[in-house]
Parts: structure tokens; C-alpha cells; sequence
């Protein structure tokens, strides 16, 4: 064996190495997760701890399931982030296509008055938000959840939408034409 191919190989061999390292190091944290959810909880403050599962039990997810309103904030969650991408998407497209297609008064400005909402804090506008919902009847519900945050990623989404449409080539919209 030649002193390049050693070389190449020990090379090789290294960076195999550190990236098997740096998964385990990454992945670490999901397995003891895993671990821990099948553990009772009195397992889980002992020293030294236990990397291998004892006593391995499911009382934690049935507790979760049943006891906890896990399914209720679970259901929550889903509805606010379906409604909220189903809304954004629902603008952003059409806006995102209108600005990178057609020529019109204000493009530019009207383009860079969205993306400056962007530069606001959140925090800035919770007041005004508040008394709004109020005024509206909407506080703590899922339409007044689904509207912040849509506010709040709507104009990300059209620049991206935007610069998406950029970069589809004219000819392309001229050949659905004909």
C-alpha cells in the first residue's frame, strides 16, 4: 500500500469518524428523551442515570393521553398553523405573482411598505392587537390566533413567493397563454 493511499484512507477514515461523532452528539438528546418517556418518573433524578431503559413502562404517554389536555392543545395547535399557512398561502401566492409579473403603479414602494412590517417588533403592536380583538370579540379565539399570525408571516411569505416567481422564466407564462 502506498504512503498517498494510507494517507487517503486515514483521510477518509477521520472524517467518517467526526461525522459519526457529531450525529451521535446530535441525536443524543431524542434518544434521551426516549429513554426517559419509558422510565418511571422516579428513574429520571437518579445518580449516576440510566442510559438503557429500567422498568420500562407506557404509564407516561397514557397519563398524557388521558389525565393532560395533550389532545386539546394538540388540536389547537394543528388548527391555528393549518389556518394560518392556508390563509398566508392563499395571499401570498396571487401577491407574490402580481409583483413579479405585472408593472403597476407604487410596485416598489408598496412592495417595501410590507417588507418593513418585518422590522417591527411584535411587542410593539401587542396593545393595539389587544384592543382591537376586544373591540371585534375575538380574544381567544382561533380566527383572532389565525389573523396575528398571519399578519406576522404574510410578508416573508410574498417576498419569498416573489423572488419564486423570478425566477420562472417569462416564456413560460407566455407558452400557457397560447
Amino acid at each position: 500500500m502506498t504512503k498517498e493511499l494510507f494517507l487517503k484512507k486515514a483521510e477518509n477514515f477521520g472524517r467518517h469518524f467526526v461525522l459519526l461523532l457529531l450525529i451521535v452528539v446530535l441525536l443524543f438528546p431524542i434518544y434521551w428523551m426516549v429513554v426517559c418517556s419509558l422510565m418511571p418518573t422516579h428513574y429520571l433524578t437518579v445518580l449516576p442515570p440510566h442510559f438503557i431503559p429500567v422498568d420500562v413502562t407506557i404509564e407516561n404517554f397514557v397519563t398524557i393521553l388521558t389525565t393532560a389536555k395533550y389532545l386539546t392543545y394538540f388540536m389547537n395547535s394543528f388548527i391555528t398553523s393549518f389556518g394560518t399557512v392556508a390563509l398566508v398561502l392563499l395571499i401570498a401566492i396571487p401577491a407574490g405573482y402580481a409583483f413579479s409579473r405585472f408593472q403597476f403603479f407604487g410596485k416598489n414602494v408598496l412592495l417595501t411598505s410590507i417588507l418593513s412590517v418585518q422590522m417591527f417588533p411584535i411587542v410593539v403592536i401587542l396593545i393595539s392587537l389587544y384592543v382591537f380583538y376586544l373591540n371585534l370579540g375575538w380574544l381567544s379565539t382561533y380566527r383572532g390566533l389565525i389573523l396575528a399570525d398571519t399578519t406576522f408571516a404574510l410578508p416573508l411569505a410574498i417576498t419569498l413567493a416573489k423572488a419564486f416567481f423570478d425566477t420562472i422564466p417569462r416564456s413560460l407564462d407566455e407558452s400557457a397563454k397560447i
